[in-house]
């Protein structure tokens, strides 16, 4: 077996007897108004982003305040602007980002983390993915906190702008693009637009949850509405050995969107610091830029 699978493998079946019973995905509930109607009852409001620390936020959702956070990891005036998401679990949030920022040469940004709810802590995190609505309900807070921060007027002078994201918020980074489409570049790491796929297969949700395979779909998946669109804009990395976000699942579903398919696994791409941060940069500083939407420049 290729090295890269192998260690995909046996870290994802640690973290799954780590998690089971009582950290299960959709243990509790597997039904879920759709993503749209989730973001619509988003309410969340940004602080002003002075220096490096962890800004605390509360969003107001359809299932109650949910916590969240943002931290701005370097500002550089006039330079592009990188919004960044974490991956499913990855705590503390920052951690990827942080090492690619740090593999190489200075990146010419400002660099903004977002934090999702329920990513303090494991044990915030068991009982934030405990239903189905209250994970659609993560990924909605997300998105609008990207737009939040597109627009921020501390943000205004920003040459161009993109969003990114790692995994779970490579998810995030392609459904601000359907939902709003106002950044300049979009690049989803080890992500697609069929996430339902990694709950029914490589990292399977509780039984109950399976069980019902047409309400996960429903409720994580957006390909339909991914293939009546186009995508210029999105510059998607895969995994050629990724064993959670299948790479014959995930490309497929980008259609005719141009990825870029790296020799790794998924452990392997996220632990791969100076090639995260060259493709950063390198679509950071293309010269083709657009106007935001919705936004002066």
């Amino acid at each position: 077996m290729n090295r890269h699978a192998f260690v995909d493998r046996i870290l994802l079946a640690a973290a799954r007897a780590a998690s089971w019973p009582r950290g299960q995905y959709f243990r509790d509930g597997h039904e879920a108004a759709s993503f749209a109607e989730h973001r619509a009852a988003i309410s969340v409001e940004l602080p002003e982003l002075r220096g490096d620390a962890v800004h605390e936020l509360r969003a107001r959702t359809r299932v109650g305040e949910l916590d969240c956070a943002v931290r701005v990891l370097q500002r550089s005036a006039s330079a592009p602007l990188l919004v960044w998401h974490h991956g499913g679990g990855e705590i503390p949030f920052e951690r990827t980002i942080a090492r690619a920022l740090a593999a190489g040469t200075p990146l010419s940004a400002t660099v903004v983390a977002v934090r999702a709810p329920h990513h303090r802590s494991l044990a915030d995190l068991a009982a934030g993915v405990a239903t189905l609505e209250r994970y659609v309900a993560l990924l909605a807070v997300a998105v609008e906190l990207t737009e939040r921060l597109l627009r921020a007027p501390e943000f205004a002078d920003a040459e161009r702008s993109a969003v990114a994201g790692f995994s779970l918020g490579g998810f995030v980074t392609n459904r601000h693009h359907l939902a709003y489409d106002s950044a300049d570049a979009y690049l989803p790491f080890m992500a697609g637009t069929t996430q339902a796929a990694i709950f029914l297969g490589s990292y399977p949700a509780a039984r109950s949850a399976r069980q019902r395979p047409d309400a996960l779909r429903g409720a994580l998946d957006f390909a339909e509405e991914w293939r009546g669109r186009t995508h210029a804009n999105v510059f998607p990395v895969l995994g050629r050995f990724d064993q959670l976000n299948l790479p014959a699942i995930h490309r497929a579903a980008y259609g005719d969107c141009a990825c870029e398919i790296w020799q790794t696994g998924h452990i392997t791409g996220a632990n791969a610091s100076a090639s995260i941060r060259a493709f950063l940069a390198r679509h950071l500083l293309a010269h083709a830029t657009r106007p935001r939407a919705g936004a002066s420049r």
